[in-house]
């Protein structure tokens, strides 16, 4: 058994219209047009990716920097 749903009539124009401008807002957000909205986004979520990518390289450097200061503050105590 399937079961289909759908929408008729006002309903799917008005869903039509919220699709339309939610697309326009996001258009305008990425500064694109409705045409090239899925090749912009694409665009900054790599770009997002690269710079997290970099981000946790650099948490990395810092702390294994902040373990060398650590080791190099070290005082020998003889007993």
């Amino acid at each position: 058994m399937r079961r289909i749903e759908a929408v008729t009539g006002q309903a799917a124009l008005d869903y039509l219209n919220r699709l339309d401008t939610l697309l326009a807002d996001i258009a305008q957000l990425v500064h694109g047009s409705a045409d090239d909205t899925a090749g912009k986004v694409r665009e900054a979520l790599e770009r997002i990716r690269a710079l997290e990518k970099e981000n946790r390289g650099l948490k990395d450097k810092l702390a294994l920097g902040q373990g060398g200061d650590l080791a190099a503050g070290a005082v020998d105590v003889v007993v």
